[in-house]
Parts: structure tokens; C-alpha cells; sequence
């Protein structure tokens, strides 16, 4: 097995377990792998870092990640927007300052790009303009951002 599948294969088994707080050694295994060659490595740390431990120091890497063009596959931006406001929704970081930057991320690049969709559909999410439930059956291929 290949190192990439191995380091996958350990990724998964983290994102199965569920605690608030993880292990000091899947911490730095999940904040080495945001920054990964594969794609995919890189998806399943901003899954675990961000979506499951809504860790601060990892959703503000994203953050930096996405202003500066660090990532460069649209999916794992949408995945690190969509981190972004769901611990904003969760009161884990600030609902102003994330929709400010939401406001910034609409017009970084193309405004069909999955990421400037997930930050527009954000943004009405922090605002209150739709549940999570309406926006958990919004397919992203209709989303028009005005």
C-alpha cells in the first residue's frame, strides 16, 4: 500500500472517532495534511480539522488559505467555507467578522466557482435568510449569486 493510502486510511479512522478534543499525535497528523500534495489527503484533514473539531487555529488557516489562493481545488475551498460558517452558526467564531469575510470571498475569482457560491450561500445563512435545512438541498449548479 502506498504511503498517500496509508495516510488516508489513518485519516478515516480519525474522522470516525468523535470527541471534542483530539489526540496531540491525530492533531498534528490532520494540520500536516492540510497541506498535502493530494487533494484528497487535503479534503479529508479540512473535513476532520475543520467540520469535526471546528478546531479555531485550523478554521483560521482556511481563512488564509482562501484569501491568498494557497488551495488550489475549488471542492476544498467550498469544504473550507462551508467549515467556516457552519462554527460561525455554532457560535464558535464571530457571525460579523465571517460575513464581512464572506462578502470579500464572493468577489475573489469566478462567481461560479464553488467557492464564491458556498460563501454566498453562507453569508445567508449567518444572516438568517435561509435554514440549514434549505441550504442542505440547494444544488450548487442552480445558485446565481446576485
Amino acid at each position: 500500500m502506498a504511503e498517500d493510502e496509508l495516510l488516508l486510511e489513518r485519516l478515516y479512522r480519525i474522522s470516525g472517532i468523535l470527541t471534542a478534543e483530539p489526540d496531540p499525535s491525530s492533531y498534528t497528523l490532520v494540520s500536516r495534511s492540510l497541506f498535502h500534495c493530494d487533494q484528497e489527503v487535503r479534503e479529508r484533514a479540512i473535513f476532520i480539522g475543520g467540520l469535526r473539531w471546528a478546531d479555531p487555529l485550523i478554521l483560521s488557516s482556511f481563512i488564509g488559505a482562501i484569501t491568498v489562493g494557497l488551495e488550489s481545488v475549488d471542492e476544498n475551498r467550498r469544504l473550507m467555507v462551508e467549515s467556516l460558517v457552519s462554527a460561525t452558526l455554532r457560535g464558535r467564531l464571530d457571525a460579523l467578522s465571517i460575513a464581512s469575510w464572506l462578502r470579500t470571498v464572493i468577489g475573489l475569482g469566478d462567481v461560479n466557482s464553488l467557492q464564491a457560491k458556498a460563501a454566498y450561500i453562507g453569508l445567508l445563512r449567518i444572516q438568517g435568510e435561509i435554514t440549514t435545512a434549505e441550504s442542505a438541498t440547494l444544488d450548487y449548479d442552480d445558485v446565481i449569486i446576485d
